[in-house]
């Protein structure tokens, strides 16, 4: 939804992805505040078509994690108790590569992250990923809420 000119994550699992055009190499620039200190959302690149449901963008893009705190109420997976949390927090390729950095600021304050997609700068361990994607926000559950107010594409 849309509130007083910010993007702004409600309501159960969901995404928002723009269907203009996929992208290739670029740079996304989103700047974004969390309301709590465990808000989940994240950013999803690399979306080989368009996604008729939130699981698609998960099973087959990546997403750029926005959670700074990892909540005691989570159940941890398997992947989690053998490596730790550090995959799944603001920064980490989920599950993927761990966050480099705890860089995300205080509750309340603005963040800006900027993700470079640069060719074959990462790979999954099976099979070569897209040349190109959608890219989209995403709306993990109630209460979570992010707001975004700059998402912008630099080629």
């Amino acid at each position: 939804m849309v509130e007083n000119g910010l993007l702004k994550t409600v309501g159960g699992i969901g995404l928002l992805y723009y269907a203009g055009e996929r992208f290739g190499d670029c740079v996304i620039r989103v700047v974004y505040r969390t309301t709590t200190v465990d808000d989940n959302s994240g950013i999803f690149v690399r979306i080989p078509a368009p996604p008729a449901d939130p699981w698609q963008a998960v099973h087959s893009g990546y997403e750029i994690q926005i959670l700074e705190n990892f909540p005691a109420n989570y159940v941890l997976s398997e992947h989690q108790k053998q490596f730790g949390t550090s995959w799944h927090t603001t920064g980490a390729i989920y599950s993927m590569r761990p966050a480099m950095a705890k860089p995300q600021k205080p509750v309340g304050e603005w963040n800006t992250m900027e993700i470079e997609l640069r060719e074959h700068s990462y790979e999954p361990v099976r099979g070569r990923r897209p040349d190109a994607g959608y890219i989209g926000i995403q709306n993990h559950h109630e209460p979570q809420t992010v707001l975004f107010r700059e998402i912008t594409v630099i080629r």
